[in-house]
């Protein structure tokens, strides 16, 4: 949808960082080797993602020339891709060196591309968003509230997450699925993302949804990712990777099927038209 009115860039606040999580998460990123600060994202990978069951919720919920929040971008492919579709993305994380790829992959993208990338990296922690109440028309997190292990404070950080959407905008949660049936096999075997060293609480539907909305959103919905993806996981050869592709050309996926061994889950939910609960969880 085209967004006839006029969209500020949001304004950054002043607000410290406490470690915890976010130290973990640049431990890991800048003295571990992680990929994330040298990956490069090749342009069909950012297609394909632009078209995916990761953006187009958020599509769907915005219109072309919102600000989009990605609350601990890692890659960026999640913020190019949205980019890709007309939205203006900040894209935060705690680590200059995920932010700096982050910048490089968006500068040889936009010289491919026509049309802008508006894409904005900024440093920050997602406990203590350097923005202001009602920021954004949208907050998308994918792979990163999970590692926070005690509920309440997952719970203070969605809630934070909620402060920084205007009222009517959507907060979108991607995480592992925790449930699946091969997640105790993958870390055994250390499969690439299940051998981080930042732990992770393990996610169900039933817990994801109960997170999401005893922080306040209303309409959540929670849908499994990706079931079929589970044939091409282990071993990762290309023969069970083509298999993975014609099962999810050919067979439909019921929603049972992609709660219980979905790859990943989502959780989506709009907020209040009045401000959010902010009291402290007991």
């Amino acid at each position: 949808m085209e967004n006839n009115g006029s969209a500020s860039e949001p304004k950054q606040a002043d607000r410290a960082s406490t470690g915890g999580v976010a130290d973990s998460w640049r431990r890991l990123v800048e003295t571990e080797g992680s990929v994330y600060g040298r990956v490069q994202l090749p342009r069909a990978k950012i297609e394909a993602m632009s078209h995916s069951a990761y953006v187009e919720p958020v599509v769907a919920a915005t219109r072309s020339g919102d600000w989009v929040l990605e609350a601990g971008c890692g890659s960026g492919t999640i913020s190019l891709a949205l980019a890709r579709r007309e939205r203006r993305v900040v894209s935060l994380d705690i680590s200059t060196a995920v932010l700096h790829n982050l910048q490089r992959n968006r500068d040889r993208l936009q010289s491919e591309t026509a049309g802008a990338l508006v894409v904005r990296p900024i440093q920050g922690d997602l406990e203590h968003l350097p923005f202001a109440d009602g920021s954004f028309a949208a907050v998308i997190n994918e792979g990163v509230i999970e590692h926070w292990l005690d509920r309440d404070a997952r719970r203070a950080v969605l809630r934070e997450m909620i402060r920084v959407v205007r009222p009517g905008g959507t907060v979108a949660v991607y995480v592992p699925n925790g449930r699946h049936p091969l997640v105790r096999w993958w870390e055994l075997t250390r499969y690439p993302g299940y051998a981080s060293s930042v732990a992770w609480h393990k996610y169900g539907a039933r817990d994801l949804a109960e997170d999401l909305t005893a922080v306040g959103l209303r309409t959540v919905r929670v849908d499994g990712l990706s079931p079929y993806s589970t044939i091409a996981v282990w071993p990762n050869w290309f023969i069970f990777r083509a298999l993975a592709a014609v099962v999810r050309r050919l067979l439909p996926a019921p929603r049972r099927l992609r709660l219980r061994w979905g790859f990943n889950l989502m959780a989506i939910g709009v907020v209040e038209s009045g401000k959010p609960d902010r009291v402290e969880p007991s």
